[in-house]
Parts: structure tokens; sequence; C-alpha cells
């Protein structure tokens, strides 16, 4: 994948080809770099943005440093879009540290013919109270905007910069409406301190918060309420989206206590885990399992009720 030069942008079909274009990113073990991410990011906040009426067409994108997107309008407005993480090094390192494991596995089993088990990567040991979970979510994404905000003053001209934060905290699934009502307050009082910053949007999963501070808006990759099954020829239809969600939730659900058992958090909290079918599981502190879902305000729903293990 090589870095974007006035690309052009003409319609949604262009933001949807884009958005297959950039979505499978390499491996950590394998050939990633950072402007992978860095497309994978913008291309799911156009996609967000496209089919939510929100972007004005034509404009052109090019990729570059500090800040990582420029967009120019047709009315000739210059934009910077800058892409930051929130997360923590330690997660960074079990995460390559997993990959590898799992491509151990993935080759034992492929000579063996079984499926290979997911690598768990455990999150915490006492599990997260009330609004725990919430207000460290919080804590971590002022932490990656405040560090980004520190730099601003170095990048290229525009007449507006624009922060997107990709979500990969070492936490459970948050309320979405929570967590945006918790950070709105903070964000306009940071918006009126920063004159050079525009907007700031969060991607968690494949959702994004657009506009924190401002418009303040939810933009679901996939609206599970009310699906749209009438899609446009030119977009990504129900079932693939909702295919990719699940996947991207899958990946999100390994991280969770490890070992030979399938455990509960010492609290009493239940635990999670994705099985050989990759379905997210889970498990309470009585010993029952479900299958679940997870939905767009980061709850969850009941699929089905399964037998003890």
């Amino acid at each position: 994948m090589v870095a974007m030069t006035d690309k052009v942008i003409r319609s949604i079909s262009d933001v949807d080809a884009l958005w297959r274009k950039v979505r499978e990113v390499p491996r950590r073990t394998e050939s990633r770099r950072h402007s992978h991410e860095e497309q994978y990011c913008l291309g799911i906040f156009l996609l967000a943005l496209g089919r939510h009426g929100l972007l004005d067409y034509p404009f052109t994108i090019k990729q570059g440093e500090s800040p990582d997107f420029l967009i120019t309008e047709k009315s000739g407005q210059v934009t910077g879009l800058e892409v930051t993480r929130a997360t923590e090094p330690w997660l960074q390192r079990e995460m390559t540290r997993a990959d590898r494991e799992l491509q151990r596995r993935e080759l034992m089993a492929e000579a063996s013919g079984i499926d290979a088990d997911p690598v768990l990567i455990a999150l915490s040991e006492s599990g997260w109270v009330g609004d725990e979970a919430e207000n460290q979510w919080c804590g971590l994404m002022r932490c990656a905007i405040e560090r980004k905000i520190a730099k601003l003053p170095a990048f290229i001209a525009a007449q507006r910069h624009d922060l997107l934060v990709y979500d990969d905290t070492p936490l459970p699934a948050v309320d979405r409406r929570k967590v945006l009502a918790a950070l709105n307050p903070w964000a306009t009082d940071l918006k009126s301190k920063t004159p050079q910053l525009g907007r700031i949007s969060i991607i968690i999963s494949l959702d994004v918060l657009f506009d924190v501070g401002g418009e303040s808006r939810i933009l679901p990759y996939v609206k599970w309420s009310a699906p749209d099954l009438d899609d446009m020829p030119d977009t990504q239809g129900f079932s693939e989206r909702a295919e990719l969600e699940g996947r991207v939730e899958v990946e999100r659900a390994i991280r969770e206590p490890s070992g030979a058992q399938i455990p509960t958090l010492k609290n009493g909290t239940p635990a999670y885990y994705v099985d050989t079918n990759g379905r997210i599981i889970k498990r309470t502190a009585e010993g029952r399992r479900f299958e679940v879902r997870i939905r767009e305000n980061g709850s969850e729903t009941i699929v089905r009720k399964l037998r003890s293990a």
C-alpha cells in the first residue's frame, strides 16, 4: 500500500472503493506499517460520513505527515486530519506476542487438519464494576487527544485540523452513549482553548463517534436496530457489513482472561471468549453460557442460550 497522492473522491462509490482497498491490513508480524493503520482509519471515517450524508463532493485527499492527511474541499478550504491511537504500550506488546503465537498455532493446525485455537489476552483479573470501564476509557482518550494537541503548532498550515482517534484500549466494550456524554463538556472546553482544533472523532470497533464536543453523533457501521436492507448497488451490502462487524468484534473479544479453562473473573463478572466457530460466548459466574452480539452502544444482545460446557 502506497501513500495517497491527490486522490479525488467524487461520490459514495469512490468512498466505498477506498474502504474496500484499505480495510485489509497486514498482520503485526508481517509487513504492517503505520500508513496502513492511518488509511484504514481514514476509510472507516469517510465511509461513516458518506453513509450519513455528511460529505460534500468532490474533495481531494493527500497523505503526508503532520497532519496525516490534507483534505481539500471543492470550495478550496483545506482541512488537516490527524490519526492517532488511544492504547497502552503493554497491550501493543501483548498483541504482537499473541500474533506470533497464533501464527505458530495456525501452522501446527494446518499440518494436522484442525482449527487453530485463539490466543487470549488477559485484560484484568478483577473486572470492572459500574462505570469503571467507561471512566478508564475516557481517561485514555483524553490522554491520546492531549498528546496530539501539543503538536498542533508544528503541523502544516490548514484552515482547521481535525483529530481522528482509534480506540485500541485494554478495556471491554463500553457504552458509546455514556462515554460520548462524558467527553462532550471536556472536548467543548478544549476546542475553545485551541483555535486550530476542528472536529474530534473516535473510532470504536467500526462505529464512529463524530464531532465530540460539537455536533456529537454516533455513526454506526451497521444499524442493528433498523438495518437498511435496500442498500444502493454501489455501496457495501448489509450482510457483508454485518460479517465484517462480527469479525472485528471477535478480534476484540479475544482480549479476555486466558487459560485452559474458560474463567469467570474474581468478582463474579462474566467472562467472554470466542469458540471454534467464531461466536462470542459469555459465561456467567453460575456457569451458564450465552452466545452474544455487541450492539452499537457497546451493550450486548443475547442471541441464544447454550448448554453448559
